[in-house]
């Protein structure tokens, strides 16, 4: 049974790892200790290490226990130059910069600090009753118990075969080992740390756990696949241990080709090498050379992944000779598959993931069949449009296609992806060129791009403020707006609720006076408070400025689906000259007359 299973497994690796354990700290504290006098031999009771540790520090010590005075040596007739007092540092707040969104979800019930303590205006007491716990009441995660939760699960999965969904389904283990959209896992926390090397220990590196399994050498599908475990594969990230697209962590499905063999041959216009398949004719194409099993799982598998390419690319991701690697080519290469799903049935069905304050995005679908109530898709269950990621069939009804759109026509609402609120699709959106950045391509794929503006951080009208390095045209992107994603509970625990109860008890940014929250989507908010970068400054267009002139908002927020992600940008309204000051309208709902009453 799974459940004596794990817990005989859990038992005896914390039996090991305390027993080794003792015998570590004792050494390591031993060898803190001074040696003995010469010619002193220690008694049978000092050499047992702790006494022997404490009658070194005794010995340490002053003999008659009494406290050392240090004297220092002054002059009587020196004289003291009285010091102005420093003035006192302005407020300021601080941020973690970051380069884009992290995932927080909620905050911990255990509150980590009072926050503005010693301000008597702010109400505290109320505010700490939103948590269970102060975090210095409660023990802090022990890294010992973590190293035996580890290493009892590596032992479960690796000897006994059992998986560890299962394991965290018997509820043995202290903590949850696998990662969800609500929580992180400890296999995901302890990717970024080092393991404790002990002689129980058989875990040789925290990569097996982001992986699930150890890949053959020879096997390339499966190294693919362990990559594909540790590299997000999610096109806003592709970093390694990725914290923030937890789940999707498996190879997508193979691709289908766009173009057909004569159509792929009639691109190549020169031989690749002397061993190119163009250099000379063949008497038989039906031939295939003799490759070994891994050798044709390779192509197969490149095909997979990258179907219109030539044969001569093939060649150098396989290291074979062109002409053989074309010969299996013309032998693997699947047939185009005509796209059966016509604009009518596509827009016959209903979908609500072009408005994001009504939808929030789910995991790619996984399940065989059509993607209907029956198969329980998630993209059904969701009203969402099928993303390249989604393990369903590339004919699915429900996939979205993509904008037809040639170049510099995608900033306009005829672009069916900007009438959606989405950037274009790199692997989809074939005709506007975003796939690649820079002048004379697709403007409608920016952020996926990071094609921000140069922005300066200093002092402004109110404050801090963002100020343009550099001129911007109409429709530029300035800067994403990047923060921690958070839920609506921690939303409300952090202060930024618009509700006058709410502002009454806990409205910690409207003590503080200033908020650095975006609305996401219907789940989810952006909190730069304590970790963003230049966007956070930009301040919110108000009356006049020092001149008596006007201000107007020259920018303005969007969210957009960037490849499954909901991301905001924050893009020119008009011409920008270098060095203006950038300015938001916040919105009447940011702001509220109410203000707090603490005392």
């Amino acid at each position: 049974m799974p459940l004596e299973t794990c817990s005989d497994a859990g038992f005896r690796v914390r039996q090991e790892y305390n027993q080794w354990n003792q015998g570590y700290i004792r050494d390591k504290l031993l060898s803190c200790c001074p040696a003995p006098p010469s010619g002193d031999t220690p008694t049978d009771d000092e050499s047992d290490g702790v006494e022997s540790l404490l009658s070194s520090l005794r010995a340490l010590g002053a003999n008659d226990g009494s406290p050392k005075v240090i004297k220092v040596n002054t002059d009587e007739n020196a004289q003291v130059d009285p010091v102005t007092p420093l003035p006192p540092h302005p407020a300021y707040e601080a941020s973690a910069p970051i380069p884009q969104n992290i995932f927080k979800g909620d905050d911990a019930d255990e509150m980590p600090f009072i926050p503005y303590a010693d301000e008597p205006s702010f109400n505290w007491i109320q505010h700490v009753d939103q948590y269970e716990s102060f975090a210095w009441q409660n023990d802090p995660p022990d890294p010992d118990d973590q190293a035996i939760i580890m290493e009892a699960a590596h032992r479960l999965n690796r000897i006994h075969g059992v998986p560890f969904d299962v394991i965290d389904a018997t509820g043995v283990l202290p903590e949850a080992l696998l990662s969800t959209s609500e929580r992180t896992g400890l296999i995901s926390r302890c990717l970024r740390r080092d393991f404790v090397d002990w002689p129980g220990n058989s875990i040789t590196d925290w990569s097996v756990f982001a992986t699930l399994f150890v890949p053959d050498e020879e096997d390339t599908r499966a190294r693919v696949k362990s990559a594909v475990g540790i590299f997000c594969p999610n096109l806003n990230c592709v970093q390694p241990l990725c914290t923030v697209h937890l789940t999707q962590k498996s190879l997508p499905p193979p691709r289908k080709p766009t173009m057909a063999v004569k159509e792929i041959l009639t691109t190549i216009s020169e031989a690749c090498s002397l061993e190119c398949f163009m250099q000379e004719p063949y008497a038989d194409l039906d031939s295939r050379p003799d490759w070994d099993d891994h050798e044709v799982d390779d192509l197969r598998l490149s095909l997979e992944i990258l179907p219109d390419n030539t044969p001569c690319d093939l060649a150098l991701l396989c290291f074979k000779p062109c002409k053989e690697v074309f010969l299996w080519w013309r032998f693997l290469y699947p047939k185009k598959v005509k796209n059966d799903s016509t604009n009518a049935s596509h827009k016959a069905l209903f979908y609500a993931d072009g408005d994001a304050s009504q939808f929030t995005p789910n995991e790619p679908c996984n399940h065989s069949g059509s993607c209907t109530a029956e198969t329980d898709c998630a993209c059904y269950r969701n009203s969402a449009h099928c993303q390249r990621n989604c393990r369903c069939s590339s004919n699915c009804k429900r996939r979205w296609r993509g904008c037809r759109c040639t170049k510099l026509q995608c900033m306009t609402e005829k672009c069916t992806c900007r009438a959606e609120s989405r950037e274009c699709d790199p692997e989809l959106c074939l005709r506007c060129g975003c796939k690649e950045a820079g002048e004379g391509n697709c403007r409608n794929s920016q952020i996926q791009h990071g094609l921000c503006k140069e922005i300066d951080v200093k002092e402004s009208q109110w404050g801090l403020g963002a100020f343009l390095r550099e001129p911007a045209k109409t429709g530029d992107l300035l800067c994403e707006y990047v923060g921690e994603l958070i839920y609506e509970p921690t939303f409300e625990s952090r202060g930024h609720v618009s509700s006058p109860f709410v502002l009454l008890i806990r409205d910690l940014a409207n003590y503080r006076g200033r908020s650095y929250v975006y609305g996401l989507n219907s789940s989810m908010s952006i909190d730069s408070s304590f970790a963003g970068n230049v966007s956070r400054y930009i301040n919110h267009v108000e009356g006049v400025d020092p001149s008596g002139a006007v201000r107007r908002a020259n920018c303005k927020a969007f969210v957009r689906l960037v490849n499954g992600d909901h991301r905001i940008g924050i893009f020119a309204l008009g011409d920008i000259e270098a060095g203006i000051e950038l300015l938001l309208d916040y919105g009447s709902e940011f702001f509220t007359d109410k203000k707090p009453d603490n005392s």
